[in-house]
C-alpha cells in the first residue's frame, strides 16, 4: 500500500499542493481545515471542469444535459459564471449520474471514452462514483456547517473538524 506522501505525488499539480500545505503545516487545525476545504471544493471543480468539457464535445449530450444542468444550478440560485464549492458539487453530481448510465450501456460506452479522451474505464468509474460525490457532498456540508456559515470555532472544535476532513481525503484516496 502507498505511503500517504506517495498517493499525494500521484495527484494533479494542484490538489497535490493543496494537501502538500496541509501536510507540511504546523499552523493551527483552523487553518488546516480550511486548507482542506480548499482541497474539497478543488476536486470539485477539477471533476466538474473534466465531465464539462467531455460533455461539450457532443452538440447532442450537451444540448440535452447541458440545459438540464442549468436548470439544476438556477432551482438552487447557483451558477458557472461565480461558481461556488456548491455550483461545482452540483455538477459534478448531475454529469457523474448521467456519465455512470451512459456508462452502463455497452453501445455508450465507446463514445464516452471518445467524449473524454480515455480508453480507461476505470478512471472513468472513480470519477463518477456516488462514493465520492458523497464525500465532495459532506466536506461541502462541513464547509457550509462549520466555516462558512458558522461562529468562531474553538481549538478542540477545529481539531475535531480537521480530522473528519481528514477522513474524508483517506477516502477520496
Amino acid at each position: 500500500e502507498d505511503r500517504y506522501e506517495d498517493w499525494i505525488e500521484s495527484l494533479p499539480f494542484p490538489l497535490a499542493s493543496i494537501l502538500w500545505r496541509d501536510h507540511a503545516s504546523k499552523d493551527s487545525y483552523k487553518v488546516r481545515y480550511e486548507i482542506l476545504l480548499h482541497f474539497f471544493e478543488a476536486t470539485a471543480a477539477f471533476i466538474a471542469t473534466i465531465h464539462l468539457s467531455a460533455f461539450m464535445q457532443s452538440d447532442e449530450l450537451w444540448s440535452e444535459h447541458g440545459s438540464k444542468l442549468t436548470e439544476k444550478l438556477d432551482e438552487q440560485k447557483l451558477s458557472l459564471r461565480r461558481a461556488t464549492f456548491g455550483s461545482w458539487r452540483l455538477v459534478v453530481d448531475y454529469l457523474s449520474s448521467v456519465c455512470g448510465k451512459l456508462l452502463a450501456d455497452p453501445d455508450q460506452q465507446l463514445v464516452i471514452k471518445k467524449f473524454y479522451g480515455t480508453e480507461q474505464i476505470t478512471f472513468l468509474k472513480r470519477i463518477t462514483a456516488s462514493k465520492l460525490r458523497s464525500v465532495l457532498e459532506h466536506a461541502n456540508k462541513v464547509r457550509n456547517d462549520r466555516s462558512g456559515h458558522a461562529g468562531a470555532i474553538g481549538a478542540a472544535e477545529a481539531e475535531l473538524i480537521h480530522s473528519e476532513l481528514m477522513e474524508l481525503v483517506q477516502q477520496v484516496r
